[in-house]
């Protein structure tokens, strides 16, 4: 809060808007910092709130404190915990989490990651260990789960 209390100071704000999406960028900011699996889309499903507002807020306030070279780029397998309990595989959910960080791992090594929403290369690689182990679960479950639409896993598959 100290952050947007300078941020107003200075005239960062514009005046008449609320400052809810700021500090919910401001939060997602210091949580990326630390490294916790939360997404942007998980404030805006929590907040009731507008994603591409939300996103808008992030950067203004990302370039605001000048973070380019400081913030760590996000790290896929760190989600791949949270999406695996979620689908409810069972006694099987450690071998599919222990396959699916192997494979994204694998991705980062061969510069698939780049560029690439975390959220859809979880879904790619929970999908396929999934089927490494022989456990049904369905494309759209692991959709619903990750946030991204079939033809994206698809797309990450290829």
């Amino acid at each position: 809060m100290r952050i947007i209390r300078y941020a107003d100071s200075l005239g960062f704000f514009d005046k008449g808007k609320t400052i809810e999406p700021y500090a919910a960028a401001a939060f997602y900011i210091a949580l990326r910092w630390i490294k916790e699996p939360y997404l942007l889309i998980d404030f805006s499903d929590k907040m009731n709130m507008n994603l591409f507002k939300l996103a808008r807020c992030f950067l203004k306030l990302f370039k605001f404190l000048d973070f380019q070279s400081q913030l760590p780029i996000i790290d896929p397998s760190i989600y791949i915990h949270r999406y695996c309990k979620a689908l409810d595989l069972g006694s099987a959910t450690k071998k599919v989490i222990l396959t699916a960080i192997k494979l994204i791992q694998r991705m980062k090594r061969d510069w698939m990651c780049q560029g690439r929403r975390p959220s859809s290369l979880c879904g790619a690689a929970i999908l396929i260990a999934t089927k490494i182990h022989d456990i049904k679960c369905s494309t759209a479950d692991i959709c619903k789960t990750v946030f991204v639409c079939d033809e994206t896993i698809r797309r990450r598959l290829e």
